[in-house]
């Protein structure tokens, strides 16, 4: 049986941001592509992480790494 691992957003976002970062994944791919850098442990706790915050594993992985930056307001 497989045991799933709980991963927090922000986890789940840096991940994302430095697969980005190093050329492993492009922006424009799918949020499901992640999949392929991790054990299926793991992507289950990802991907119930991911539907508890509304994402959509077809939306592009530039979703996850999106900034906000707030300092105008």
């Amino acid at each position: 049986m497989v045991q799933a691992v709980r991963f927090a957003l922000t986890e789940i976002c840096a991940e994302a941001q430095g697969l980005v970062k190093n050329g492993r994944i492009s922006k424009r791919q799918p949020i499901a592509d992640l999949a392929k850098f991790y054990s299926a442990a793991e992507w289950q706790g990802i991907y119930h992480e991911l539907c508890l915050n509304d994402y959509c594993l077809t939306s592009p992985v530039g979703e996850l790494t999106m900034t906000d930056d707030w300092s105008e307001d």
